[in-house]
């Protein structure tokens, strides 16, 4: 049921509760933009459902934005050291009943959070924190440095991820009576600085003629350039499907239908995996077929990226200063998709961005690269090129999945406990497990979660979105 969904999150940039005027989320009073022909001729997929933004006011965040002056650069709205319920699903719910949050993605300072109605097969795509790229899916106002922004689409998001400062979206559509088949459509937002949305433009919206009720406060100039509300994407040969999708610092990597792998964006460390010493790549741009496997999962944080195969193998390429590439040695560049010569079966991958960490198939977590790694409780190890075994208590439970933040690693277990361990910051994004406030946590601790009551049983953790400063993380309460 929908009122079990549970949504927590701790750190910078996250308010507890959202509102919005009655009836906004029933009748939007918006009408779907278009985006001029000039624009059109190279960024939208002209068949994709229109992502409708629905206006809402700064009130929308039900407390204070901002210990200062909210439009400052580096103000900051309240912090949580705490891992508290947010209670943005329940504002949704008294509109959309049935509604269900489905997808969670965090990047610097910013969050988006994908909810879906079966009985109206709508979606909304929500989002909180810093907007000053347009992060949020909607070009800056006055309040461009911390918002909240919600669009309404038809179809499902299948996924959502975020990089630095820009964000992706895939929505599936059509398959009704007057469609003949369901396909996906990409949407992007944010910055596309160095090409990381894979649109050739040099130049921002603003100055191309996107009409100004999609810009925000349109008595607010001067647009940081190269920044994009969201909007779809067209990609060479239009692919029907999209398998998977990852987002680095500043550059994005797609697997499509096909099983092809495309790159897009910053690529001086290697980034773009194309076997090049290519600094930008503004259109998408395909990795020479480097596995005879299907990939079955893309993971980028930093400025490397890990992919699995369905044959348990992991490739890599990309940035491997600090040896996190786990081939046995410091590497400024890996240009092209390496194999990492690992012995036993990999289920499952993160990319941080110092370290990395993977899951064998017995349930072992092993990690490399720099950082507080999680192997032994005073933190004396802090490198490692090689891959490296994490302790781990039989009685904490069996792993299941890991994930990485730049400097943090988490994982979750069977029986829905989440652990965390890392770097901590003056944002105290691991409070809910360091020892002391803002203490580094060099082993694997559980998160204790607030706004549970013990009535309903535990709460079970079943997938989390890390930040640059903050998490999140979708569960429920244990029967």
């Amino acid at each position: 049921m929908a009122s079990r969904q549970l949504l927590f999150g701790w750190g910078a940039g996250l308010p507890k509760a959202l509102h919005f005027p009655p009836s906004v989320l029933i009748s939007p009073q918006v009408k779907p933009f278009t985006i001029p022909d000039r624009v059109a001729s190279h960024a939208v997929e002209s068949r994709a459902p229109p992502m409708v933004r629905i206006p809402l006011a700064v009130e929308s965040f039900t407390e204070s934005l901002s210990s200062g002056n909210s439009t400052a650069e580096h103000a900051f709205p309240t912090i949580r050291p705490h891992a508290t319920r947010l209670d943005w699903l329940s504002t949704f719910q008294k509109q959309v009943p049935d509604v269900q949050l489905t997808h969670i993605a965090a990047g610097h300072l910013f969050s988006l959070v994908a909810l879906y109605s079966q009985q109206r097969r709508e979606s909304w795509l929500l989002g909180t924190g810093i907007n000053s790229r347009g992060q949020l899916g909607a070009l800056p106002g006055h309040n461009r440095h911390w918002d909240v922004q919600l669009h309404q689409v038809t179809g499902r998001i299948k996924a959502v991820q975020c990089g630095r400062e820009h964000a992706l979206v895939v929505v599936t559509h059509g398959g009704g009576q007057s469609d003949r088949m369901e396909r996906d459509y990409l949407y992007g937002c944010g910055s596309n600085a160095y090409g990381q949305l894979g649109d050739k433009s040099t130049n921002s919206p603003a100055a191309l003629g996107v009409p100004d009720q999609q810009l925000g406060d349109s008595s607010h100039p001067g647009f940081p350039p190269h920044t994009w509300p969201l909007h779809p994407l067209r990609l060479p040969n239009s692919p029907t499907s999209y398998a998977d999708m990852a987002c680095g610092l500043d550059h994005t990597i797609l697997q499509l239908d096909d099983h092809r792998i495309c790159s897009m964006g910053w690529g001086a460390d290697g980034q773009l995996g194309r076997g090049e010493k290519t600094q930008t790549l503004s259109t998408p741009g395909v990795i020479p077929r480097f596995s005879p496997h299907r990939i079955v999962k893309l993971a980028s944080r930093g400025d490397f990226t890990l992919a699995l195969t369905e044959g348990h193998q992991v490739y890599v390429w990309g940035n491997s200063e600090y040896g996190q590439a786990m081939l046995g040695k410091r590497i400024d560049r890996i240009l092209m998709p390496t194999l990492v010569p690992f012995n036993q079966p990999i289920v499952d991958i993160a990319a941080g961005g110092t370290h990395a960490l993977v899951l064998t198939a017995s349930g072992e977590m092993y990690t490399c690269g720099y950082g507080a790694l999680g192997l032994d409780p005073q933190g004396e190890q802090f490198e490692t090129v090689i891959p490296t075994r994490i302790p781990w208590l039989k009685s904490n439970g069996i792993v299941v999945s890991v994930y990485c933040g730049l400097e943090y690693s988490a994982c979750l277990t069977d029986d829905g406990k989440l652990f965390m361990w890392g770097l901590n910051s003056p944002f105290h994004r691991l409070d809910p497990v360091a020892p002391d406030a803002t203490e580094h946590v060099y082993q694997p601790h559980p998160v204790i979660f607030k706004g549970g009551a013990p009535t309903r049983g535990q709460v079970c953790v079943e997938t989390v979105a890390c930040g640059s400063h903050h998490v999140l993380a979708r569960g429920h309460f244990s029967a």
